[in-house]
């Protein structure tokens, strides 16, 4: 899915999630500092552009069904009984 809307903060707890659920989380260390992506030969659920520049080493920080929610509000996604979409809002 197409991430296209998010904030750097989203972007940094999904790449602590990808982190965090690689079998060697170091390499996302080595990836920040020019080295290959540690995803390069794995299908991801989310499509997002990755950012060097804002890796930080670290637990992600925020409930997957927070992250969830966050995402579909800063992409204006509805979510029924949730979110409302922003177009019909």
């Amino acid at each position: 899915m197409p991430l296209r809307n998010i904030s750097n903060k989203i972007i940094l707890e999904l790449m602590r999630l990808d982190a965090d659920a690689y079998p060697k989380p170091e390499l996302f260390d080595i990836w920040a500092q020019g080295g290959d992506c540690p995803y390069k030969n794995e299908e991801r659920w989310w499509w997002m552009s990755e950012k060097r520049e804002i890796w930080k080493p670290g637990k992600p920080t925020m409930k997957l069904s927070d992250l969830i929610l966050e995402i579909c509000r800063q992409e204006g996604w509805e979510i029924r009984g949730y979110l409302p979409n922003k177009e019909t809002s």
